[in-house]
Parts: structure tokens; sequence; C-alpha cells
């Protein structure tokens, strides 16, 4: 059942990913299906499993720590039947085979024997795939406009770890591999870079690329249900591994050009109009303009006001926001373009979040179109400091005259963004011989079915080809909400683009 049952109580982020993620990323996301039947003492087993079984990282684990110790009980305390539940939901296992029943998805006179010659299951996390556009960026950080963060991260990286190799002779070269992955790329919608930047991760992961390949009939001990992962990157002497992971890239790379999924994940990615640095400004504005609130209690407020538009559903709306994602389809390395998408009323549409009541009146609209207008113009102007600084006094200037309502809008599209920058997708697919499937039709993906089209392969070695039908899924995951309380502390991690050489 697809929908909540009547004793499930919606928490924050099952609405935020129902009101504000999916209908703004459908067909891609999935709303997790609630349930209300875990026991507390099972939740209490599974906490404590993750957080004894080393499976988080040391700095992750300050995350999945409870607030409220009284979360859980001890392991001594009987449960309570009425009280003693906790509300879970669930996400499908996406590394399993796609259809329910390959049978039913298929013509009936064909489809007694038939299955799929192989399932296969790519993880990416995609992260940023612009570079900043904001007046915001902070003067000793103009950096940001030169490179997406991702890139910039590495090589404050790999400055840390020379740094320490300089303090320690004995550590390894190995220890520093750096990656050439560019999410410009990935975004760029131009099959031969989408596919330079999949090679790039398939030769240096680092946790941002996996590949599972799924058996039907798994060997005897083999584990989770036949899903058996593939060692990346690939070493030169596997030779048919090697073959197969560049089939499947070279699928993955078809089935990403011809959905709008990363499109429309830019779009909201770009909802960063003020930066990390215009949000740390801002976040100090709220804090003046609250003074009776201690911190925590202001990131609380931050946090529940989110609300989304309730206006989505006109025509007007969803056109908008469509044609926002079809142009960045065509280019996605530019952030939305003013002199396309209109006014202010336009602009707003492209964020899920419910815009402020008079949004079209004084130091709001003046800082949206000002910031508008410097992303349009800052490709020629990237070396114009008199032009940066006359912009980023101008916009600071405006934030300080925002209300309250208008500061929180602003920084909950930023935290949207970080969300958005942070996910992870599923590229699952099923791969059929052409043969067995003489009346399928090429299709796009749809919140029901798995998009379908042929593809033409090549053999490497032998430069044969064959015709293969592809089955395949897109779904993201790990879009939960970031906590306003990492604007607390966001100042330190801007704090790293100090440090690197200026361009």
């Amino acid at each position: 059942n697809d929908k909540a049952g009547d004793d499930f109580t919606p928490h924050g982020d099952w609405n935020y990913i129902r009101d504000i993620i999916e209908p703004r990323l459908s067909p891609y996301v999935d709303v997790p299906k609630p349930i209300v039947v875990i026991p507390r003492a099972l939740g209490v087993l599974f906490y404590r499993q993750a957080m004894s079984g080393n499976k988080i990282p040391p700095h992750r684990r300050a995350s999945w720590m409870l607030e409220d110790t009284c979360s859980f009980p001890n392991s001594s305390q009987e449960p309570n039947s009425n009280t003693m539940t906790l509300e879970a939901t669930l996400l499908r296992e996406y590394r399993c085979p796609i259809l329910k029943s390959t049978t039913a998805a298929l013509a009936s006179n064909q489809a007694q024997t038939l299955a799929p010659s192989c399932c296969w299951t790519v993880e990416l996390k995609p992260k940023a795939g612009y570079r900043a556009f904001s007046p915001l960026v902070h003067p000793r950080r103009r950096i940001k406009y030169q490179s997406c963060r991702f890139q910039l991260m590495q090589q404050s990286k790999m400055t840390a770890q020379q740094q320490r190799r300089s303090h320690h002779s004995s550590e390894s070269q190995s220890s520093i591999r750096p990656t050439r992955y560019d999410p410009l790329q990935l975004f760029s919608n131009v099959p031969k870079e989408i596919r330079m930047a999949l090679e790039n991760l398939a030769d240096c992961p680092n946790h941002n690329l996996k590949l599972w390949k799924y058996d039907s009939r798994p060997t005897h001990g083999a584990k989770n249900y036949g899903i058996q992962q593939v060692t990346l990157p690939v070493d030169d002497n596997q030779a048919e591994t090697k073959a197969n992971v560049n089939l499947i890239l070279d699928i993955v790379c078809l089935i990403l050009q011809r959905e709008s999924f990363l499109s429309k994940l830019l779009t909201l990615q770009q909802l960063d109009w003020v930066d990390a640095d215009g949000a740390i400004f801002l976040y100090q504005h709220l804090l003046t303009l609250l003074p009776d609130l201690d911190p925590k209690a202001i990131q609380r407020k931050l946090d529940r006001e989110l609300e989304a538009r309730n206006e989505f559903d006109s025509e007007e709306d969803r056109l908008t926001f469509d044609d926002c994602a079809r142009r960045q389809q065509k280019n996605g390395k530019d952030p939305p373009r003013g002199d396309t998408i209109g006014s202010v009323d336009s602009i707003l549409r492209s964020c899920p979040v419910k815009p402020p009541s008079f949004a079209n009146d004084g130091a709001f609209r003046q800082l949206l179109l000002a910031i508008d207008s410097f992303s349009n113009t800052l490709q020629d102007k990237r070396g114009d400091d008199a032009f940066l600084d006359t912009a980023y006094e101008n916009c600071t200037n405006l934030i300080k005259t925002l209300n309250l309502e208008e500061s929180i809008y602003l920084l909950q599209a930023w935290l949207l963004s970080l969300a958005m920058c942070d996910v992870s997708f599923f590229v699952s697919l099923e791969l059929y011989e052409a043969g067995d499937l003489l009346h399928q039709n090429s299709k796009l993906q749809t919140t029901s079915e798995p998009g379908w089209f042929l593809h033409r392969a090549t053999n490497e070695g032998t430069k044969d080809t064959c015709r293969l039908w592809v089955c395949y899924s897109i779904k993201m995951i790990d879009c939960d909400a970031k906590p306003s309380k990492k604007l607390a502390s966001r100042q330190r991690k801007e704090e790293m683009y100090d440090l690197l050489p200026k361009a």
C-alpha cells in the first residue's frame, strides 16, 4: 500500500520527501513506505548493532548520537505494547531485479522461460554539478568561481595530505590518490563528458561509485541473496570483468543522457542562491533578529517552519520548473538565467519551499534580482575584483534589511540545495537478448514502469556486435533534509578555501 496507514503519524523527513522532493524529482524518487510495527526494543537492537559494528565512520558518529537520551529504553526494560513502538519507513532494495515478475511484464507467448542475461546496479554520489554563481561568495574564497566544490575539496585534501607527508616522511606515497572525476562533466548532458566522468569514477571510486551484479542462482554459500559487489577499479588482467564494466558504463551513460534526472537534480542544487558564505551571513543576521532565543532554539524553528509551496500543482508552476530542467539538460553547467525565466515570481517557482508572503517587495526582491543579474554576467567578470566587491557589498547590505520570514526562506533554499548535493542514486538495469523481445518498444521511465531502449554493444576484442534490450530504473536515495544545526559549524568548512592557492 503506497499510502500511510491510519495509525501512521507523518514525521519531518517523510513529509519532506513527499511534499518537497518527490514532486520535483518524480519518477526518480520513492516516498518511503510507512510502517508502525517496530517494537522499540528492536529499534534499540538495530541502533546498538549499528553503533558497535564499526560500520559508521568515526567522523559520522556524532550525527548518529541520540539527542534525547530517553528515546530508547535500557535493554532490561519491558516495552509497553501500546507506547513502546517506533515509527519506521522502508525503501525497496534497488540492487535486485527491476521487474517484479518478468513473465507478467513481457508478452506471454515469449516469456515462458525468458530471464535477463544479467542484472546490474550502479550506485553513484554525483556531488554538486555547478560552480558557485552567487555574489555572496566571500572575497577570500573567490576560487569557488573557478572550480566546482568537489574539485576544490579534493585539492584541499591533497594539500593537507602533502603537509602531513612533509612532517611524516614514512607515510606511503600510495596514501595520496587524487581522483579526476569532475561533476561538471556528469551533469553536462554531453555523451563524451558523461562517459569520461563515469570512467574517472570507476578508476578511483572513493566510495562515490559502487557496482553490483545480481545472480538469480547464487552459488552455495553466497551472501546477500545473489548480490555480488564488483571491486573497482578492475585489474587489467581481468579482461572479462573489465569488458563488462565498460559495457555497463556505456549503458549508464546513455540512460543518464536520455532521462531528465540529472537536469532536475541540478535545478534543485542550484537553489544555492546565497552560497555557503551567504548562508553563514544570513544565519548571523537571523541571530540578531531573534535575540531572545538561543542558537539551538533558532535551529529548531528553522527546521520546523519548512513548508512546501501550495501552488505547485498549478500548470504554470509545473511548466516553469520543467523549463528550468530542460534548459539544464541542454547546458547543465550554467545556473538558471533570469532573462529566460522572467520575473522574481518565476525564479521562486524553481524552489519547492513556500516563498515569503510579500516576495515581490523591498530588499528581498532586490536581492534576488541582484543575484540573478550577477549570475548572468559572472562568466565575463570572474577576474574583475571591483565588480565582485561592489556586488558583494550590495548584497550583504540587502541581507541586513531582510525580515525573519525572508531570511528563513533563503536559508531553507540553501539547506535544500545542500541536501541535493549529497544524495546518491541507483541505476538498476537488466539486459535481454534482442531476439527474445520481438514486440518491446523504447520508452522513458515513469512512476510505475521502468524505461526500455535497444542498445547495440560491440565486443572490444572481436569487434562483433550484438543487440540488447535494456530495462532500467533510476532511483535516488539519501535525500533527507539537512538540519539547520549545520549552519553553526559551516564557517570552519568554508575556511578550507582560504588555504588554497588563488587562481
